[in-house]
């Protein structure tokens, strides 16, 4: 029995002290001096390699962050671009590592440039949840459930209350209506984040309000259970529709970092806007300009993209000393522009 145990007890220690199984601090040194005093390319590649399976384990992420950073300083272009892939694996782990990736951006060698971008497009941290964003649809949202609730309640003999609801839910529907068909009125709002948060869905819930008001007010029973019909849908819709605002879209946290020519690539079908903001951000000295980050300032809204007031709060975000407003201008103008 004792050799028995004495021999469980040997596997034990033997495997605890095995590298390939416990990524310990000695183990992460171990690796880390490997990086630093390597003579050849080949044993830096290696070394990267082998920090990278260790930068899994949290508590190791600090250290190989620190040591990818300094091999961005390598003579050679392979091992800063390996180092640079490494830094872009981590993601926002690595975000201490903005600035000397920002630096990457003038590497004389076009792959490390590429990598530098895509890195950059993954450890820029934006906040975990867009909470102005959550607050503008519970601001929508609940008045219109709650409304709704005490609507169907409501006696039909409460007509002025009623008419009086209905009348306001129809000026705020005509209001979207006009803003629709005149959207330069929206420039005038230029500059309020309040505007941008709430003007997408501004019209929704006081059509569920009209609906719900209809339906104490038609006489026809079938009508009035179609337009209950209809109110109850949209509360269904309105909150599915938004579902992105109780978590951090993929949108606002990374991006692909593709550039070609000094031009932002956009990663999804609703980023244009926040690709043409990236691109001009970076013709205007701001480097690190990537298009999650600008996503996330603009109010990009997954699949539904970007309003011009929206995009010019991203520029803003990032250029306060300059002066941004918006206007319109015609293909011909903007051919006479001179690229920054």
């Amino acid at each position: 029995m004792k050799r028995i145990a004495i021999l469980i007890l040997s596997l034990v220690l033997i495997v605890s002290a095995s590298p390939k199984t416990w990524a310990g601090g000695a183990d992460i040194r171990h690796v880390s001096n490997k990086l630093r005093f390597a003579k050849t390319v080949k044993d830096k590649l290696i070394a990267i390699r082998d920090l990278e399976e260790l930068a899994a384990k949290p508590g190791n992420r600090d250290i190989c962050v620190l040591e990818f950073t300094t091999a961005l300083k390598d003579p050679d272009p392979k091992v800063r671009l390996s180092a640079t892939i490494a830094l872009g694996r981590m993601g926002h782990a690595a975000q201490g590592s903005r600035p000397e990736l920002v630096q990457l951006l003038q590497d004389p060698d076009e792959k490390v440039r590429a990598a530098a971008d895509s890195a950059l497009g993954r450890v820029i941290s934006v906040e975990n949840l867009p909470k102005n964003s959550l607050i503008a649809f519970l601001v929508l949202y609940l008045p219109a459930l709650i409304g709704s609730i005490l609507i169907f309640m409501m006696s039909e003999k409460r007509k002025i209350i009623l008419n009086t609801v209905l009348g306001i839910s129809f000026l705020c529907l005509v209001a979207k209506l006009v803003f629709v068909i005149v959207p330069t009125l929206a420039f005038y709002f230029d500059g309020s984040d309040a505007f941008i948060y709430l003007e997408r869905d501004f019209a929704i819930p006081f059509g569920i309000l009209f609906f719900a008001i209809a339906s104490k007010l038609v006489p026809e029973d079938s009508n009035r259970r179609a337009l209950r019909l209809m109110t109850i849908l949209l509360l269904i819709i309105m909150p599915g529709q938004n579902y992105w605002v109780f978590t951090t879209p993929p949108s606002y946290s990374h991006s692909d970092g593709v550039w070609i020519d000094g031009v932002c690539m956009q990663s999804t079908n609703f980023t244009c806007g926040a690709a043409s903001a990236a691109t001009v951000l970076r013709a205007h000295g701001v480097p690190d300009a990537v298009e999650h980050e600008c996503a996330y300032y603009s109010h990009t809204l997954p699949f539904r993209g970007v309003t011009d007031v929206g995009a010019a709060r991203a520029l803003r975000k990032h250029l306060p000393d300059k002066s941004i407003r918006i206007r319109e201008t015609s293909i011909a103008e903007l051919k006479d522009l001179t690229i920054p």
